[in-house]
């Protein structure tokens, strides 16, 4: 059951959770996505809300969390607020609540970007980081990089591990996608300008 204090005219949709859970989900959601720690402010999530299924997703990860629902959205928003925020707050269950332009997480509000969804809508974008995570685990079958090997930058004395490499390549496929670049030739780019540390 949802608290009052959301339950206004600007919630599109809302729901509650047990903190603790919700954070552990969080953790798991970042540690696929190869996520730097000094890159996770920047770090955008995307949460679909409907039918008792919420969807949270980066890129080449996915995970679901299954709860009584209210409404049905798309939201975007920062990934690290968000988890700053859940931290944070000293209560047992987290009641989520989303509005065109924010995201409530308890009594922070945070900003985001909502799309509402319909029956039809709600299909594609449930369907859609299915296909994004079938892209980022072909990446991770097929790459050239050696996770634990050392590389070199050709122009200076910068050094980089193949698993990175690969993170960057995941997150530039996100990217360029659209353009329809494809991983291999986002690899072939970088390798012209490293080489293998011995």
């Amino acid at each position: 059951m949802q608290i009052n204090l959301f339950q206004d005219k600007n919630v599109v949709s809302s729901f509650n959770y047990p903190r603790r859970e919700f954070i552990k989900i969080i953790q798991n959601l970042k540690r696929p996505a190869y996520i730097k720690s000094k890159e996770f402010h920047f770090v955008k999530c995307e949460m679909i809300i409907a039918d008792g299924k919420i969807t949270m997703r980066l890129s080449g990860s996915e995970v679901y969390l299954f709860c009584d629902t209210i409404g049905m959205c798309k939201s975007t928003f920062y990934l690290r607020d968000f988890y700053e925020a859940m931290k944070a707050d000293r209560n047992e269950i987290i009641t989520i609540a989303i509005s065109v332009k924010t995201i409530n997480v308890n009594a922070v509000t945070l900003t985001s970007t909502t799309v509402l969804l319909n029956e039809s809508s709600k299909v594609k974008e449930l369907e859609a980081p299915l296909k994004s995570l079938n892209i980022a685990t072909r990446i991770i079958e097929e790459h050239s990089f050696k996770n634990g090997q050392l590389y070199i930058s050709l122009y200076d004395n910068r050094t980089f591990y193949g698993i990175d490499i690969l993170s960057d390549v995941i997150k530039a496929q996100a990217i360029f996608r659209k353009y329809n670049i494809y991983p291999k030739e986002i690899e072939e780019l970088i390798l012209k300008h490293i080489r293998v540390y011995k």
